[in-house]
């Protein structure tokens, strides 16, 4: 299916420890421009040091925010978020990366 919701745009880091902390803004609309009527899920994609991205284990979560644990000090770490409405997936947000201190 033809992704309906727009992309998430805007990808934070609001703790760049180990765990990190990553944030986004819930689209809006949809890519037509119309309302979003159902309730938003995401997943979050992780790539590790320039590895190939993976759906993390945060599948299907009805926050704006995740945690994610397990990270290495010194290693780039790269996340892409979706939203997904009525089980359509959007495409994935532009990566958002960080060097774990």
């Amino acid at each position: 299916m033809t992704p309906n919701v727009a992309a998430i745009v805007l990808l934070s880091f609001t703790s760049t420890g180990n765990p990190i902390e990553l944030a986004w803004s819930a689209p809006t609309e949809n890519v037509d421009g119309s309302a979003i009527v159902a309730p938003l899920t995401y997943n979050v994609y992780r790539s590790h040091n320039g590895a190939a991205y993976k759906l993390t284990v945060h599948a299907g979560i009805s926050t704006t925010k995740a945690t994610i644990s397990n990270v290495t000090a010194g290693a780039t770490e790269c996340f892409e978020v979706t939203a997904i409405e009525g089980g359509v997936e959007s495409s994935r947000s532009l990566p958002s990366c960080i060097t774990v201190p």
